[in-house]
């Protein structure tokens, strides 16, 4: 385990540290909300924000809102999370965990921490059955003039992610990319130690917002500024519904067979969709992520064909190795190459995070927070 004295070690027992009361809030996870605290959490109203693409899970917004008895708009940014279950019918105890996760996005320490924007608050539509979370842009959007003025100012500003920017950019400095890098471990890091699985990790869910204005001489982008999105399917790691498989009661949310188990799963959870979902499957996501960052190459772009067909073949026409398939393609032939483009500490870092295995004990669940923590000191090391 990485000592205390060294300097990535030690910022990131200080974050821990900062983040202790929002862990200590995670203890309490199981008990229900109550109406109080409930319209506290809901501190923003639906009427008030014109929402640029309705059927969006993530879209932009113009907030209407009360300064100084004066109505102000300003655009935003809002992040959907349904609180509907497997059968589209409303779920109270989802919908207290949404409001739970709202509270971990709106802290203030979370921003700095997890890498993600300043969330405004939380706004709820009820037609649709879902929570929004309202983010601050990085500057201010004029959102003055027509209707399709204001639609065009957003389109252009919505923020891109990682894996567009990946296709239509050139690769930053190798400099640049370990910085993402280091904030997207240290961001899942800590996100952990507050009790929360993120179980969407991928490219598209890093997200990047434009420059404003931007300059022809100058990238588009902020190569420091990554933003950790795409939370529609997080939940605290205290949250159990109990669920019917075969007739039987299995662990784990009513929405857990809904994420995408694609590539960026982990094999296990690939395998068993009802598994529940832990710590380790973030981290082998967040390898993959890492070495798209470090190849500069979208990561279904670089399968071969063969084992993407293998990968995305219906369940009752496959075997269980053709879920391991496109892993150990991936170990073999992909991994390797991070040598030669990132250096050796960079692969050996991206190998170990793609080798996280699932765990069931409590003592394994510390070990592996513990090689984490040695893995961002790793990473801290490379420069370029």
């Amino acid at each position: 385990m990485a000592s205390h004295g060294d300097p990535a070690s030690s910022h990131l027992y200080d974050a821990l540290a900062d983040l202790a009361p929002l862990k200590g809030s995670a203890t309490h996870l199981s008990e229900p909300l109550s109406n109080h605290q409930r319209r506290k959490l809901l501190n923003l109203q639906d009427e008030c924000f014109q929402i640029h693409n309705q059927d969006d899970p993530s879209t932009m917004a113009v907030w209407s809102k009360e300064v100084d008895d004066s109505t102000v708009k300003e655009a935003v940014f809002i992040e959907f999370k349904s609180y509907r279950n497997h059968d589209g019918d409303r779920d109270d105890k989802v919908r207290d965990d949404v409001l739970r996760l709202g509270k971990l996005l709106h802290d203030p320490k979370t921003p700095v921490r997890l890498h993600t924007r300043t969330c405004y608050g939380l706004t709820e539509d009820i037609d649709k059955g879902r929570i929004g979370f309202v983010y601050k842009l990085p500057w201010r959007l004029d959102v003055r003039g027509s209707h399709a003025q204001k639609a065009r100012a957003l389109t252009r500003q919505m923020p891109c992610s990682l894996e567009s920017v990946i296709k239509t950019e050139q690769a930053p400095p190798l400099g640049d990319r370990f910085g993402l890098a280091k904030k997207l471990l240290e961001g899942v890091m800590l996100m952990h130690a507050t009790g929360w699985v993120h179980k969407n990790i991928r490219s598209t869910s890093i997200m990047f917002f434009r420059k404003c204005p931007v300059s022809r001489s100058t990238p588009p982008f902020n190569w420091e500024s990554p933003y950790l999105m795409g939370w529609g399917f997080s939940r605290s790691e205290n949250f159990v519904v109990n669920v019917t498989r075969g007739g039987a009661e299995v662990g784990g949310s009513t929405q857990e067979h809904r994420i995408e188990l694609d590539i960026y799963q982990h094999p296990d959870k690939r395998m068993d969709p009802y598994r529940r979902y832990q710590h380790a499957y973030d981290i082998y996501s967040l390898g993959l992520v890492l070495l798209e960052l470090g190849l500069w190459k979208s990561l279904t772009a670089t399968l071969p064909s063969a084992i993407r067909r293998r990968y995305y073949a219906a369940d009752d026409e496959r075997f269980p190795e053709d879920y391991f398939s496109a892993h150990g393609h991936i170990l073999k032939h992909l991994q390797p190459l991070l040598v030669a483009q990132c250096g050796s500490i960079y692969a050996s870092v991206v190998k170990a995070m793609l080798n996280t295995k699932s765990t069931k004990l409590d003592i394994e669940k510390q070990q592996q927070a513990e090689s984490c923590l040695k893995l961002a000191a790793e990473l801290s090391r490379c420069v370029a």
